[in-house]
């Protein structure tokens, strides 16, 4: 019996487990009723209602339902799990003894159902085998269904009373599961949603970085130093003093509006939004096919200089291999110029190899533009290409070893 609320009444039912089919798995169902289910509203994230123990092969069961989700992230949905209790006589021994020994294979799906046993949802299987042991015993899904579309079911509001269907089969012995499938006890979010969401609510921030046009971002100092040298200088210039205890206590009061100059504003969101997740915006991408490809170019420009400008170095990496792999005749000028102030040796020597094999049509059209936007770009066009050749090995001899090497540790 359940006794997440005090209104709510929950009871089950199970089928007898079949007997072992030629897959050598023992088959069977439990459902889960939450009479009064109205009552569970409010219950809290992280808190459920569990079912009465079940047995199929040879295994004891529980269904654990979360109205209010098990997460934060969560909490518009409702989550189930089902866990095994005290794994015992292990019906798919793998041999070697320990923990290893004690895990249980099983497949396990959910369904909702209201008091006439009609579906309220659709019936969801995991996409695998799963391993349930004492150190993992938990399995299910943390966004079943969101809460919102099964309290606007017609029938739940007419009885007021949920089913939750538990659909479990136990391998008896041990099948292949999917070699890519990656058994954990639950999707818990990732350490990046969690500084996504710090970022954009403002909690607890103690620094405004204000860019050209005013609009001003909230975010913490911590964050910042821990990922840039340039924002750890910039805002705890009391870091070395570690003997004077005063002043270190000052780097816990919030600083006036820093002024960000010469930043186009979404270009440093997402520097801000790469610092806290080490990814850019959801939806962005650094380029972009088609007709705006150009505009996107320039725009990872922008964002090279700005990571550059703030020690950021795996973004600063991850424009200039797009840079590398994207290279045209309307943008290699401006990328030229670019690298020329932000040390790209790796990206200037493919500039030079870019404009060695087109030296001859840039020869042979208007090549002012070029000119104009980099100083380099004058000589290109009137260079023969056995001395450009000869300035892109030397970029490449020079400095481009050590920054593959770079770029390849930046991205363990």
């Amino acid at each position: 019996m359940a006794t997440g609320t005090g209104a709510a009444a929950a009871s089950g039912r199970s089928l007898t487990p079949l007997a072992p089919s030629k897959s050598s798995t023992v088959t069977g169902w439990h459902e889960f009723t939450i009479e009064r289910y109205s009552a569970t509203k409010g219950l809290g994230v992280g808190l459920y209602l569990p079912s009465g123990p079940f047995s199929v092969g040879g295994q004891r069961w529980q269904i654990c339902f979360f109205p209010d989700g098990e997460n934060d992230l969560d909490a518009d949905f409702v989550s189930i799990y089902v866990d095994i209790l005290n794994p015992s006589n292990n019906p798919n021994p793998r041999g070697g003894g320990g923990e290893e020994e004690q895990s249980v294979l099983a497949l396990y799906g959910f369904q909702l159902l209201d008091g006439q046993g009609r579906p309220i949802s659709k019936h969801r299987i995991a996409c695998s085998p799963s391993a349930f042991s004492r150190a993992h015993p938990s399995r299910g899904f943390s966004q079943f269904m969101r809460r919102a579309d099964l309290e606007a079911s017609p029938s739940l509001r007419f009885d007021d009373l949920l089913v939750v269907k538990c659909s479990l089969s136990v391998y008896r012995s041990q099948p292949q599961p999917d070699p890519h499938h990656n058994y954990r006890l639950r999707e818990m979010p990732a350490l990046s949603k969690h500084l996504s969401r710090l970022l954009h609510s403002g909690d607890a921030a103690d620094v405004t970085l204000t860019v050209p046009g005013g609009k001003s971002f909230r975010a913490h100092r911590c964050v910042l130093a821990a990922r840039s040298p340039v924002f750890k200088q910039q805002l705890l210039p009391n870091n070395n003093n570690n003997n004077n205890n005063n002043n270190n206590n000052n780097n816990h009061v919030e600083l006036g509006p820093i002024i960000v100059e010469d930043v186009e504003a979404d270009t440093f969101e997402s520097l801000l939004h790469f610092i806290y997740t080490d990814s850019l915006p959801p939806g962005e991408s650094l380029i972009v096919e088609g007709s705006g490809k150009d505009e996107s170019i320039l725009k990872t420009q922008r964002l090279l200089a700005v990571a550059d400008r703030y020690g950021v170095d795996k973004l600063k990496l991850m424009c200039e291999d797009k840079l590398c792999e994207n290279l045209t005749l309307a943008t290699v000028g401006d990328t030229l110029n670019l690298v020329e102030r932000h040390n790209c040796p790796r990206l200037k020597a493919l500039c030079f190899e870019f404009m060695t094999k087109f030296a001859t049509h840039a020869r042979q059209s208007n090549h002012s533009e070029l000119k104009r936007r980099s100083p380099s770009s004058q000589h290109l066009v009137r260079t023969p290409a056995k001395r450009l050749r000869g300035n892109r090995t030397e970029a490449s001899s020079s400095n481009n070893a050590g920054s593959l090497r770079r770029s390849a540790r930046l991205r363990k």
